[in-house]
């Protein structure tokens, strides 16, 4: 990845401290400015380093951008000190679910579901959550 970073970094004339790679809010800086480049090139490698460059962006902040406007608005939000992972419900049910040691069996019955599945689905993404457990993080305080 470091390596990754630094060729297109190189390439679009704009350095990346690669000492620096494991700082979370100087990387996603960085890599936002080489996406941000006005003097980026359009060829082929380049159209390819970006994708890359947006798919480490979406692990970085663990989260998925929808469009470009999704994406700038999720960086401005992270550049503004606001951290998706907290926000993202899907992270917030497993997170509860851990602190209060149920298993997605258990969190089902609990909430009235017949099954483990649409707790899993939820938690996988797969699925929206529904308003019984997000009525449940609230009730939980999360």
């Amino acid at each position: 990845m470091a390596e990754q970073l630094n060729q297109i970094s190189q390439y679009q004339g704009i350095e990346i401290d690669l000492s620096r790679s494991v700082d979370r809010v100087y990387l996603v800086k960085k890599v936002h400015q080489i996406l941000a480049n006005p003097n980026r090139p359009y060829d082929y490698h380049s159209f390819h380093g970006r994708v890359d460059l947006i798919a480490l962006l979406e692990r970085i902040l663990r989260t998925e951008f929808r469009n470009t406007h999704d994406m700038n608005q999720k960086l401005a939000d992270f550049h503004n000190g606001y951290d998706l992972r907290k926000s993202d419900p899907k992270i917030r049910i497993r997170k509860m679910r851990k602190r209060q040691r149920l298993t997605q069996k258990q969190l089902a019955i609990k909430l009235g579901y017949s099954s483990h599945v649409p707790i899993a689905q939820m938690e996988g993404g797969e699925r929206r959550a529904s308003k019984k457990v997000l009525a449940w993080l609230e009730e939980e305080k999360m």
